[in-house]
């Protein structure tokens, strides 16, 4: 144990966050702060003293069984059942149904235990789907766990949520509200509150995963009684886009109840894309540290380190810009013999040792270091041969690069995920979808735009209509597609039934109707005065009656009867269009289709005598 690399106090700086709850009476008494080296030092020494006695005080009653039925949870410690089989039926009241029951992954470990590894929720991803265990080596992002801790028999590794859900890689959490509906607040809630009194229960904590990190830090800060104390570590990186840090939670006495260490999710590792060496040995030192101090003994001390052996390292410039960027958001200037240990051999190399350990104290190390590495590169990049030569090789490197096949495969799989990831995102798609409509919107309403652009469709679909080619093709095109729609069965019996169903709406309809009647009339109208003022139906009309058998002469009264009125009943309009079917005009004579006409009533029979009398009589005084 005491080969292995720990979090050293050079390392640590701290910051205070007060949880939101009442003052206590008597306040914690501050100690005096003389530095950050100081300080972290303080802190160490208290966690030491408060978890030295911690492996003492563990449960005994801890136990594996060898052979777990498959129908019943594997017991490793009665307290731990206990609590289990209370969370079992407080999740089954807030709404979640018997038949997921069995799907939940019950915590592996003890009730109380030194170590608390706090994972995110189980997936379908392993060999015992119902009455599984959290530490499922099956499984192989739990498989980082169990290679890199040697014995778990004080180790409580839990899921903050333990309902066993497909994973989604396009989704950053799972979609409970699919799930459970109206329940989902309450059976959330129900597995927070169990994950928190889990992290309570345990001297110190692992927490990983980026939303899982998110919550805890957030029940911690609501829970009562604590007040948080965040230090972070003075190392050039960052961790789901935070300083990389730690939270001490301490009661309103100042006793120091829990340590929380945050790390990657078990998919970071076994799903390796891209990382930096610093970012695998800075794991490997949180979970050495991490179970140094809580008595559990690691199985590989370079676990994660082992992971990405191609990967590059941090050089001395992104060291001192990232320090740089510390110093301006906290207003502290880092310690000078931290900084000069980070940048000794550029240091040395440089010539530069002597002179940063002359400085004075209220002057930054970082600073200077980095102004001197900014003047000695634009030095460089003046110089008239280095932007040829920079550029030959950054092109040499670039084509070397792109025509890797590996490169391409893994910048493809990072694009496609990346942007899979920000076009499921609602809020990406809520703000994408008003800037297009914005965009779109202001280019259509621009008069130039319009001009411009209905010019330019006009000829391009001008031309393309006129070309020969696209005319037969088309018209092939559209012949084949209708006639192979037209013989489908299914179109047939769905295109007649919505044809009926449209044609039954608007024959039903009143506005339909009345304005169908208009049209009809207009129609019978306008065929009727076609019919009667046709030359050779003017002829027959005129022939004297003695010229005309019987079946003429009755055929001539008929029509002469009917007349020419605009204003003629439902009758004679309905008799008008019974003769205008009737009978057929050829050239020398009409000819009678169907014999016979509809018997008029005596009144229309007389409104139409009196009619043909007037209009004879306004023909001879016209010297028809």
């Amino acid at each position: 144990m005491a080969s292995s690399p720990v979090l050293d106090p050079i390392f640590l700086t701290s910051t205070r966050r007060r949880a939101p709850t009442p003052p206590p009476s008597q306040p914690p008494q501050k100690r005096a702060r003389q530095s950050p080296l100081s300080d972290a030092e303080l802190y160490l020494d208290e966690v030491k003293e408060e978890f030295s006695s911690a492996a003492y005080r563990a449960p005994i009653g801890c136990h594996e069984e060898t052979e777990v039925p498959a129908d019943r949870w594997a017991s490793w410690d009665y307290a731990m059942d206990i609590e289990w089989n209370r969370f079992v039926t407080n999740i089954q009241a807030a709404g979640l149904g018997d038949d997921l029951v069995p799907e939940l992954s019950k915590p592996s470990g003890p009730r109380d235990a030194l170590l608390c590894c706090l994972w995110h929720y189980p997936t379908y991803s392993t060999t015992r789907r119902f009455y599984g265990q959290t530490l499922d080596p099956s499984n192989s992002c739990l498989g980082v766990q169990c290679d890199k801790i040697l014995d778990h028999t004080n180790v409580r590794t839990q899921d903050t949520y333990p309902m066993r859900i497909e994973y989604d890689r396009k989704s950053d959490t799972p979609q409970y509200q699919k799930m459970f509906g109206d329940t989902t607040e309450k059976i959330l809630e129900t597995c927070e509150g169990f994950a928190l009194e889990a992290v309570k229960s345990s001297a110190f904590t692992i927490c990983l995963g980026k939303q899982n990190s998110i919550l805890l830090r957030r029940e911690l800060q609501k829970a009562e009684g604590l007040y948080l104390e965040e230090y972070r570590i003075r190392i050039p990186l960052s961790m789901y886009q935070r300083q990389v840090s730690c939270l001490v939670a301490r009661d309103h006495g100042g006793t120091i109840r829990n340590v929380v260490f945050f790390s990657y999710h078990g998919m970071y590792f076994t799903h390796l894309v891209k990382s930096t060496k610093e970012m695998l040995f800075l794991h490997d030192l949180i979970w050495n540290g991490v179970c140094e101090w809580s008595r559990v003994p690691v199985a590989t001390h370079r676990h994660f380190s082992n992971f990405g052996k191609e990967l590059h390292r941090l050089n001395p410039l992104d060291i001192a810009i990232h320090h740089l960027v510390m110093e301006q958001q906290t207003g502290t200037i880092t310690p000078h013999e931290e900084a000069i240990a980070m940048l000794q051999t550029y240091l040395e190399k440089e010539g530069l040792l002597d002179t940063i350990r002359g400085l004075d104290e209220t002057q930054s190390v970082i600073k200077t270091v980095h102004t001197y590495m900014s003047a000695k590169g634009k030095q460089a990049m003046s110089e008239p041969g280095w932007k040829e030569t920079k550029g030959k090789e950054a092109a040499a490197k670039r084509a070397e690069t792109i025509s890797d096949p590996l490169w391409k495969e893994t910048k493809g799989k990072e694009r496609s995920a990346k942007l899979s990831q920000t076009i499921n995102n609602p809020l990406y798609k809520e703000t994408k979808g008003k800037e297009a409509a914005a965009k779109i919107s202001k280019t259509k309403s621009d008069p130039l735009y319009k001009a411009t652009k209905g010019k330019e469709t006009g000829a391009k679909i001008s031309q393309i209509k006129n070309d020969p080619l696209w005319k037969e093709t088309k018209g092939k095109e559209a012949a084949a597609k209708r006639s192979q729609t037209k013989s489908d069965p299914l179109y047939k019996a769905t295109k007649g039934k919505e044809t009926g169903a449209k044609i039954s709406q608007a024959k039903n309809d009143p506005i339909y109707k009345e304005t169908k009647a208009k049209e009809l009339a207009a129609k019978r109208a306008e065929t009727w005065s076609g019919f009667y003022n046709n030359a050779e139906v003017q002829a027959f009309l005129r022939t004297p009656m003695n010229e005309l058998s019987w079946h003429e002469r009755q055929k001539q009264e008929n029509i002469q009867l009917l007349g020419n009125s605009t204003d003629a009943t439902e009758a004679i309009v309905t008799a008008r269009a019974d003769v205008a079917k009737r009978y057929s005009v050829k050239e020398g004579g009409i000819t009678l289709v169907m014999p016979g006409l509809k018997i008029l009533k005596p009144a229309d029979k007389a409104a139409l005598i009196a009619k043909a009398k007037e209009q004879e009589a306004q023909q001879q005084e016209s010297g028809e």
